[in-house]
């Protein structure tokens, strides 16, 4: 740009002004989004582009959506980055939003290709569960994913960090199907930009208002869990506070499982994922070895560790906002106190593993480095039951490894010499531990919909 000019200093500035923005729900300037400020439709709002691909020419064609809420922002410096905004296609109707973008920035080892993966693994949910209405609403569902394109002149080029550092193409080629102009000179990808729509469904968990609505959601999530994998055999690999949706029904509140970013088939590795924002809910084995393969019971596990940190911290900002006043009130500058809990976030995979199986080890820990510093609530309750039926099973009690097990009750003998690690035992159990799972959630559910009442 020539800022010598009126026109130069004028795009500089408005530059300068998106950038400003990063803090709050931007990563970097993008220019497929722009910050419009218009009193006529009630104060500032996002224009989003999207291009979707049209299957009957092959092309992408552009979208415009519109937003002015973000509900989650892009605020890593490391790791994968994903923001999320509650969008329409009107701006009339921002306030009754429905659509999902979701924004996430992917990278090579990560585990997955990011909304690409997404797709496939619904379209297969959905293929199955829209011949059942008991379960048909209960996933997200997916209207279109790709590349995020930008216009550099005449050309349209998929947004990536290869193609930020890269000499532009001089051709005017609109991009076409199976395009992404994202390789660098090198043939590699450093970061790639993928915005995913999805069918508006409801606000993430972290917009809960009291716990009994939390019970419910995790109470549908694990009946959700089950579901695809007993019809689909799909596992997925990605609980957190950002996978489960609270959407208002006339029955009351119900919870509807998303992101399926890094969902495998039962039986397959669970590939190299080492993503920052995941190890905190993530399970005990796959932290240990990421190639671990994957079982039934991880997103279980991985459910039970959400239960524990929203209990800990609150279940909504509101919460989390009261509990830090607390927390800063009572705390001297040179004291600082450190919940057990916070370890499951801090380290190496390997740490995190370690604490969580000293955590688990046995009911008396969990109960005073965990338990004792959650709510005295429905979820410090539900916490407590999930924990007794994963990590206290007859063939597999606790998680720390010991030698010389004894044959389990069950009649199931560990391997000889050596030592022997619950968790790998409690796979033979695991039919059993899910439906003692399953009967947990629904007696907890059904106590939450009476409180709500």
């Amino acid at each position: 740009m020539d800022i010598s000019s009126a026109k130069g200093r004028r795009a500089f500035i408005s530059l300068l002004v998106d950038w400003s923005l990063c803090s709050v729900d931007r990563l970097v300037f993008d220019p497929s989004i722009r910050y419009v400020v218009d009193g006529s439709v009630g104060g500032p709002y996002l224009e989003i582009d999207v291009h979707e691909m049209d299957e009957s020419t092959g092309k992408v064609e552009p979208h415009t959506y519109y937003s002015q809420r973000c509900l989650g922002a892009a605020d890593r410096l490391f790791g994968r980055h994903a923001r999320y905004f509650a969008a329409s296609t009107s701006r009339k109707s921002m306030d009754r939003p429905t659509f999902l973008i979701k924004d996430v920035w992917t990278t090579p080892g990560s585990g997955s290709a990011g909304d690409t993966h997404r797709s496939s693994f619904l379209n297969v949910v959905h293929a199955e569960f829209d011949k059942s209405s008991e379960f048909s609403s209960s996933f997200s569902r997916l209207v279109s994913s790709g590349p995020v394109y930008i216009n550099r002149g005449d050309t349209l080029v998929a947004d990536s960090t290869a193609t930020a550092f890269a000499r532009l193409p001089n051709t005017t080629q609109g991009a076409t199907k199976g395009s992404n102009n994202a390789q660098g000179s090198s043939g590699t990808c450093v970061r790639q930009h993928r915005r995913t729509v999805t069918k508006w469904t409801g606000n993430m968990i972290s917009a809960a208002d009291n716990q009994s609505q939390v019970v419910v959601a995790v109470a549908d999530a694990m009946v959700a869990l089950n579901a695809a994998y007993a019809k689909c055999k799909i596992l997925h690999g990605n609980i957190s506070d950002r996978a489960i949706l609270l959407q208002q029904t006339v029955d009351g509140i119900k919870g509807v499982l998303a992101d399926f970013d890094y969902a495998s088939y039962a039986g397959d590795s669970a590939g190299a994922i080492e993503v920052p924002e995941l190890m905190l809910f993530q399970l005990i084995r796959c932290l240990e070895n990421p190639g671990a393969v994957r079982t039934p019971l991880d997103d279980p596990e991985s459910l039970f560790y959400l239960v524990c940190w929203l209990d800990t911290f609150g279940v909504n900002q509101e919460q989390r906002t009261d509990y830090v006043t607390k927390y800063t009130v009572r705390c001297t500058p040179r004291y600082e106190p450190r919940l057990p809990i916070l370890r499951w976030n801090q380290g190496s995979a390997d740490d995190i593993a370690e604490y969580k199986r000293s955590h688990m080890a046995n009911i008396d820990i969990f109960d005073e480095d965990i338990l004792s510093n959650m709510r005295h609530g429905s979820l410090r309750r539900l916490a407590a039951d999930m924990s007794m039926a994963l990590f206290t099973h007859p063939g597999c009690s606790g998680t720390k490894p010991v030698s010389n097990l004894r044959p389990a009750a069950h009649g199931v003998a560990p391997p000889l010499g050596g030592e022997c690690d619950p968790l790998i035992l409690r796979n033979a159990f695991e039919n059993e531990i899910i439906v003692n799972l399953l009967e947990v959630l629904v007696k907890h559910r059904s106590a939450a919909l009476a409180a709500l009442k």
